[in-house]
């Protein structure tokens, strides 16, 4: 059984539409996943950089009482 062109160009671009539909909702997912994956690192980051800070607060303050006291 013959089809016709057009019955067969249509098949493909619906199937060319689904499969465009797909590959937005992927693009989309991973474009979620990796702006959260973002989001992760600059909060762990930024934990990490106050977390020295304070690090490096608390052993300025016992080095100068190390000072004073001797």
């Amino acid at each position: 059984m013959k089809r016709s062109r057009n019955e067969m160009v249509e098949a493909d671009a619906a199937l060319q539409v689904r499969r465009r539909m797909q590959t937005r909702g992927k693009r989309r997912l991973v474009k979620r996943i990796l702006e959260r994956n973002a989001q992760w690192r600059r909060l762990v980051a930024g934990g990490m950089a106050a977390g020295t800070a304070a690090l490096l607060a608390s052993l300025l303050m016992l080095g100068e009482a190390a000072a004073m006291a001797s």
